[in-house]
């Protein structure tokens, strides 16, 4: 009994543990992800795959705001390189069904890894079996931006790509509530360590601040003529960029809303069909046409500050950005061809 183990250097804490010891792994943005750990896939939209839907044969991963479901990518070890071949694995436990008879009798494995086939425009999950070793759920994952030697972190910007022959370079894609693949995309995906926003990110513009619009020509927007916004050179008005708590971020979708009192509650800027220049209206008329994707001119970090040159693209017009208007000077259109560039300004 002299020479019986004791305990001292195990026991490290005074007192008890108060937290879930079984609770998932939560990661900080820039951390390097690793095969095997937890993330939530994120579309460009502001959408998570959330629960699969169970169609008739096979399990299909949708897109919404909320009921996101933890992935993670396996066929490798260690942290993930730029450009690795993997597999997308979901973490529900997905039980084949008996319409896949007679061929789940004999395969009764968990469907939880993502493939894109060609008998449905659709991915769905299915089993990995290393008798057949399909090749339809092999992807690459690929960093948008960043230096190609860095490694995949949380927080990145990443493109998925097919890695099957039938289908090579094809990325991953928002299809309505689903997702499928299509040549020459340019859909991105975020891999996050959480589902929450980030915030308060140093030097990023927060959704919600009141801010001034700037043109590259040094115009603002300024006071509005019966709900048309002018350009002026002083007294700009004040704008709230809203539509999102958080961060604001390179691809995010935003409202221009202006604080001005004489508009009545017509106070969104929409790009509409009925009239050459924007003007502002009521809320939820035409949501796309009030909505604005906004893009860094440069690229690079995907948090938006002060000073960066930026697009803003309508929703409803593809391609078409916010410019000055040639035809009616003074006012603000939208254009397909046009490269102008603005910037928000500090109040």
């Amino acid at each position: 009994m002299k020479n019986a183990p004791t305990f001292e250097n195990v026991l490290t804490l005074d007192r008890a543990r108060t937290d879930d010891a079984l609770a998932p792994m939560t990661f900080a943005g820039g951390t390097p992800l690793k095969f095997g750990d937890p993330f939530y896939l994120k579309h460009m939209s502001g959408e998570f795959v959330i629960g699969a839907y169970s169609g008739k044969r096979y399990y299909y991963p949708r897109l919404g705001k909320s009921g996101a479901v933890r992935m993670d990518f396996r066929f490798g070890t260690g942290v993930v390189p730029n450009n690795a071949r993997l597999q997308i694995r979901t973490s529900e436990y997905l039980e084949p069904m008996s319409s896949e008879s007679p061929y789940f009798a004999s395969y009764a494995a968990i469907r939880n890894f993502l493939g894109a086939w060609k008998d449905d425009p659709d991915c769905y999950y299915y089993s990995t079996n290393d008798a057949v070793n399909y090749g339809q759920q092999y992807w690459r994952v690929t960093r948008k931006g960043g230096d190609a030697a860095d490694p995949i972190c949380y927080g990145d910007r990443v493109y998925l790509s097919s890695d099957f022959d039938k289908y090579r370079g094809q990325r991953l894609v928002k299809e309505g509530e689903y997702i499928t693949t299509k040549d020459g995309a340019g859909d991105w995906w975020s891999v996050e360590p959480d589902t929450q926003p980030r915030a308060n990110t140093p030097g990023v513009i927060q959704f919600g601040e009141m801010v001034h619009l700037k043109n590259m020509s040094g115009e603002y927007i300024g006071p509005n003529l019966r709900t048309w916004p002018r350009l002026v050179r002083a007294g700009p008005v004040r704008l709230r960029l809203a539509g999102g708590q958080g961060d604001l971020t390179d691809g995010a979708t935003v409202v221009i809303e202006s604080t001005e009192t004489d508009l009545g509650g017509k106070t969104l800027l929409g790009a509409f069909a009925n009239s050459h220049d924007c003007y502002y209206w009521t809320g939820g008329y035409e949501a796309d046409k009030q909505g604005w994707q906004i893009t860094k001119v440069a690229g690079g970090d995907p948090g938006i500050r002060y000073g960066d040159k930026l697009y803003f693209t309508n929703l409803s017009y593809a391609g078409q950005k916010l410019a000055r208007d040639g035809r009616y000077p003074g006012y603000v259109t939208t254009l397909k061809s046009s490269s102008e560039w603005w910037t928000i300004e500090k109040i």
